[in-house]
C-alpha cells in the first residue's frame, strides 16, 4: 500500500506497546493539508530505514516516520534478514509501509540506495532504524523546498540526541556550513571541545532533492562501513551548497549496540573519505587563525546558507552570508 492516499493519525495505527507514552508512541503532528499555501501539492517525498537485528528501536522508527502526517510520502523498510522481532514489526505495520523487504543485502549503504530506487521521490532521506524524526520534520522540510526551489539539500542546526529510551537527552548547535570548511575537515563528527567548532552534518536531519542525487552519482559507497554518509556528502558539495534550518529535524539515539559507537573508527574512515575527495583535515587552530586574521574571501565555497520562516510573507526564505 502507498502512504501518499492521506497523511496518518495516531488512531490509523496499532496502540503502542504497555507503557510506551510520548513521541512518537503519541502523535503530536497535526495533519498536514493536501497542498501548500499556494495551492501546489506537497513534494513526495521518499523516506528509507534500514535495518538488522534492531528490533528494539525499530517501532520507534517507524512511527516517528508514519505519525509525521505528510500527506505524499513513500516509506521503504529495508530490513536485512533480521532474526529477533524485526519482520514481526514489519509485518504489524505492512498496510501503512509502502514496501518492506528482509532479506540478506549487501550491508547497509547498499540496502539503502536499493530502497532509494524503488521509491520514486522528488525529495530523498534516510532514517536508521534506531534513530526517530523530531515532531513536524516532514512539514518543514517539505515546506522549505517546496518554497524555495533553489535549495537542493537541507540539513538542521539543532542536532538532537535520544537515549537509549528515547527520551531527548541533549541537542547541540551548528550555525551552517561552509565548502571550504567540509573539505577542512571542520565537520568530522569530532567529541568533546572539538565538537564546538568541528559540528557534524547530522545524517537523520539531512534531505536532498533526487536531482540532486542523481547529479552526484546516485548511489551510496558500499565499501564503507562507517562514513557513508560523509562521503556522499563531499559528493553533494561538488554540485550544491547546504542549507540549515534553526528547527530540530531528526536525532541520533545512543544506545551499546550502535555501529558508530567507536568514533575514532569513523574518524579514521571519514578521514580517509576526506582525502580521497581532495580534502584536508586543517585542525581548529588553522580554522582560528583563518577567522582571526580575515585569511579568506568572498567565494562561493566560503557562502553559508541558512534558511527562516519569514512571519510577513508566511514562506520560508534563504540568508546567505560569507563567513571564515
Amino acid at each position: 500500500m502507498s502512504v501518499t492516499e492521506k497523511p496518518l493519525l495516531q488512531s490509523d495505527l496499532p496502540p503502542p506497546p504497555d507503557g510506551r507514552t510520548g513521541w512518537p508512541w503519541q502523535g503530536y503532528c497535526r495533519a498536514m493539508p493536501p497542498t501548500t499555501g499556494d495551492g501546489k501539492l506537497w513534494p513526495k517525498l521518499v523516506i528509507v530505514t534500514p535495518s538488522f537485528n534492531q528490533g528494539a528501536y525499530l517501532e520507534a522508527a517507524i512511527r516517528s516516520v508514519l505519525l509525521q502526517g505528510y500527506p505524499n510520502l513513500t516509506y521503504v523498510v529495508m530490513d536485512g534478514g533480521s532474526t529477533d522481532e524485526s519482520v514481526d514489526i514489519l509485518e504489524k505495520y505492512d498496510r501503512w509501509i509502502t514496501r518492506w523487504v528482509s532479506e540478506a543485502d549487501g550491508g547497509q549503504y547498499a540496502a539503502i540506495a536499493k530502497g532509494f530506487a524503488s521509491g520514486g521521490g522528488e525529495i530523498m532521506s534516510w532514517l536508521n532504524s534506531d534513530d526517530m524524526y523530531c515532531p513536524n520534520a516532514l512539514h518543514v522540510a517539505g515546506s522549505v523546498f517546496s518554497d524555495l526551489p533553489d535549495v537542493t539539500w537541507l540539513t538542521s542546526g539543532v542536532q538532537v540526541t535520544w537515549d537509549v529510551e528515547g527520551t531527548w537527552a541533549s541537542t547541540g548547535h551548528s550555525a551552517g556550513y561552509t565548502q571550504r570548511g567540509f573539505f577542512a575537515g571542520r565537520n568530522l563528527g569530532l567529541t568533546g571541545r572539538a565538537a564546538a567548532l568541528q559540528p557534524v552534518i547530522q545524517q537523520e536531519s539531512t534531505f536532498w532533492r533526487c536531482s540532486l542525487w542523481d547529479a552526484a552519482g546516485g548511489h551510496l559507497d558500499a565499501t564503507l562501513n562507517l562514513a557513508g554518509d560523509f562521503e556522499l556528502w563531499a559528493r553533494f558539495w561538488a554540485h550544491a551548497a547546504l542549507a540549515t534550518v534553526n528547527v530540530p529535524l531528526g536525532g541520533f539515539r545512543r544506545q551499546p549496540e550502535q555501529k558508530t559507537s567507536d568514533p575514532d573508527a569513523y574518524q579514521r574512515e571519514a578521514r580517509d573519505v576526506l582525502t580521497r575527495h581532495g580534502g584536508r583535515f586543517r585542525g581548529n587552530m588553522s580554522h582560528l587563525l583563518t577567522a582571526t586574521l580575515g585569511c579568506w574571501r568572498k567565494s562561493p565555497a566560503n557562502l553559508r546558507t541558512r534558511v527562516r520562516y519569514d512571519l510577513e510573507q508566511k514562506r520560508w526564505i534563504k540568508v546567505e552570508r560569507y563567513v571564515a
